[in-house]
């Protein structure tokens, strides 16, 4: 549903999706539509470690440049 509705979105306003996350996948192609905020309940509850099913689900933090 939110790939079908976001391109109806006027520009500049903040797209959530709120349902049907599932693994780093579903929010990778929700990015491609300009969803950068997601609503992810069920999915993470029914883990045993939420803390790793968190960090599989984002997927690993970015590199940073070493400072100056």
């Amino acid at each position: 549903m939110t790939e079908r509705l976001a391109p109806l979105a006027p520009q500049g306003v903040m797209l959530v999706c709120e349902s049907g996350i599932r693994d780093s996948g579903d929010i990778a192609r929700m990015g491609k539509t300009g969803v950068r905020s997601f609503l992810v309940g069920e999915s993470l509850m029914r883990q045993a470690d939420v803390t790793a099913a968190v960090k599989t689900l984002i997927g690993p933090a970015p590199a940073t440049a070493p400072l100056p």
